[in-house]
């Protein structure tokens, strides 16, 4: 085989395999190989029951340690949360946690600076919202900022986008402030992090590139008709595509990088090699070879009657008399005969 070819398969495992003569019989008219896609990029750090609990278990302790007035012990368990939630970005409740840790502290800066205590409480806002004052307090939050209208930039138009727990589109308004992001790529976390916004414009992220030729990298292949379309972002040099055919077979399309060709029907036996018989079998009854001797002997033996009636298979008679006249003032006059006889 000269060429390599990865193969997207766009149906069951099984499908795939109850296929897979067909498939072969495709790449061997074609003299390229199938194989299958590269494996993906590690995934981000999966989903920690234990840590959230853990977190959800310092929080309780700030609380208590805050409303007893134990502004040490608080701080020490909030800067834990902190220092946690920033190593461990990928969890998709950040947001939330961060925000419950910034009102604890608003609530002990509130013992000593009112101005502390509204900037803690706005950090929280931009992270989960605008909360409703407690029960018999008047609402002393300030105004809400405006928002900001960012492009998140280096996503994939496959990727799912998660700006403080809330699904996004590229195109976002966020008030300006820090704000959790996550990235995700087929069901994996492939980036979180915090992000601050301070202008509108273009938000680039550093979003890992999928590995070539990879489910990442196909990911977004979809079919309308005999067409396939695939992300513009394809960086797979060459592919196919394939799916179980309605009538028998596989419909089968290659491709260079975002771009495809038709989608083609195939079946098993389009591509077998012919072996049969360079003539077609003969009828039964008298040889055609036969006649057609029996028709070259008969022309043949007409022919030498034909001849043998002529004479032309007789031998030479005996030699006869000849005359020769001689014309005036020539050598000898007068008619001469000259006899021949027998040899």
């Amino acid at each position: 085989m000269s060429k390599t070819l990865v193969l997207l398969w766009l149906g069951s495992a099984g499908a795939q395999a109850t296929h897979e003569a067909v498939l072969d019989s495709w790449a061997s008219a074609r003299w390229v190989e199938l194989e299958a896609p590269a494996a993906d990029a590690p995934a981000g750090v999966r989903y920690d029951d234990a840590l959230s609990q853990k977190l959800e278990e310092l929080l309780d302790q700030a609380r208590l340690a805050a409303s007893s007035l134990d502004d040490a012990t608080a701080r020490e368990r909030l800067t834990d949360i902190d220092r946690t939630l920033r190593r461990n970005a990928a969890l998709p409740q950040a947001a939330w946690l961060m925000a419950e840790a910034l009102q604890v502290e608003a609530s002990i800066a509130a013992r000593s600076s009112p101005d502390a205590r509204s900037k803690l409480l706005e950090r929280a806002a931009i992270l989960e919202g605008r909360r409703a004052p407690p029960f018999g307090e008047p609402s002393s939050e300030p105004t809400a900022p405006t928002e900001l209208t960012v492009s998140l930039t280096s996503a994939r138009i496959t990727d799912q986008l998660y700006v403080d727990g809330q699904r996004v589109s590229r195109r976002v308004g966020l008030r300006a402030g820090e704000h959790h992001v996550r990235v995700v790529r087929r069901e994996r976390v492939v980036w979180a992090g915090w992000v601050p916004v301070e202008r509108a414009g273009e938000l680039g992220l550093p979003i890992p590139a999928p590995v070539p030729c990879s489910l990442d990298d196909l990911e977004g292949v979809s079919v309308q008709r005999d067409r396939v379309s695939a992300a513009p972002s394809t960086a797979c040099a060459r592919w196919a595509v394939a799916r179980p055919a309605a009538g028998g077979g596989i419909e089968i399309a290659s491709c260079r990088g975002a771009s495809c060709g038709p989608l083609m029907t195939w079946k098993r036996h389009y591509g077998a090699v012919y072996s049969g018989p360079p003539q077609p079998p003969p009828e039964p009854g008298f040889p055609a070879w036969a006649t057609w001797a029996l028709v070259g002997a008969g022309a043949a033996a007409l022919t030498g009657a034909v001849l043998w009636q002529a004479g032309a298979f007789d031998e030479p008679e005996p030699g006869g008399r000849r005359f020769e006249l001689w014309g005036p003032g020539q050598r000898g006059t007068g008619l001469r005969s000259n006899a021949r006889g027998r040899r």
